[in-house]
């Protein structure tokens, strides 16, 4: 339910981030009667999804939970993660969080028709709400989590569960900053770079103010290196563009 982690990860098309948003209200294979585009956005969550399981900062986010709520330490986590994601915002993305999350909503809306029923009856109180801005307020995860809580048998697992990110803040913090920064970066022709900024699951990193990045790169998650064949193509391309900014050797003068 890490919704504002699932739509920066889908990058900037619109049918992706409109899949990273719904991806956990589809079951099935897929296109499961999806229309193409959003089905790719779906299948790009669940790799995600897979992705974030196996990786050592997530995983010891997990292992920070109290024992008695391990089997949801998952779901802790993915709004945990929301939470630091909204509150150091300007960090990853260079427009302001209001702003990209009206804009995200807008393209859900265009695809209203399309939705899973469950996600079209919940996304009326997500806009009107500002769900996903509204993480940056550990109140407000808190309030999620004690609402998901109310659809499961065992609600006890998730009541309360804000007080798990208060326990060892600083330490999911670490565990966070490690976890969005692990990305390929690629260097490339301005042209390009558009290309894929507009087409892929990408960001551009040169906004990072702790972090600055010559310009020309592209980073891509590790989500999707190695599950799109582009990214092959890109690698390669990035290759070839760097070896032409390389300087050439000088020969040496024969006396």
């Amino acid at each position: 339910m890490n919704f504002l982690a699932h739509a920066f990860l889908a990058g900037n098309d619109p049918a992706l981030r409109v899949g990273g948003l719904i991806g956990d209200f589809v079951k099935g294979p897929l296109p499961a009667g999806l229309p193409p585009d959003l089905a790719e956005g779906v299948r790009l969550h669940r790799r995600i999804d897979a992705w974030a399981e196996t990786h050592p900062a997530f995983r010891r986010s997990r292992a920070r939970v109290d024992t008695a709520r391990r089997r949801y330490a998952g779901i802790l986590v993915d709004m945990f993660y929301d939470h630091f994601l909204a509150a150091h915002w300007g960090r990853h993305h260079e427009r302001a969080l209001a702003e990209y999350t009206a804009e995200t909503y807008a393209f859900v809306a265009d695809r209203e028709a399309e939705l899973p029923p469950r996600f079209a009856r919940l996304f009326p109180r997500m806009r009107s709400m500002d769900w996903l801005a509204s993480y940056h307020n550990p109140a407000s995860v808190g309030a999620a989590l004690d609402r998901m809580a109310t659809r499961l048998t065992r609600p006890e697992g998730l009541v309360g569960g804000v007080g798990e990110l208060l326990r060892d803040y600083a330490g999911f913090a670490d565990d966070f900053a490690v976890f969005i920064d692990d990305y390929v970066a690629l260097k490339l022709p301005d042209e390009q770079r558009a290309e894929i900024l507009k087409e892929a699951a990408a960001n551009d990193p040169g906004f990072n103010p702790d972090t600055p990045v010559s310009k020309n790169y592209v980073k891509l998650p590790p989500s999707i290196v190695g599950a799109d064949e582009k990214v092959t193509y890109w690698i390669e391309d990035s290759i070839r563009y760097v070896q032409t900014m390389m300087p050439s050797k000088k020969k040496k003068r024969k006396n």
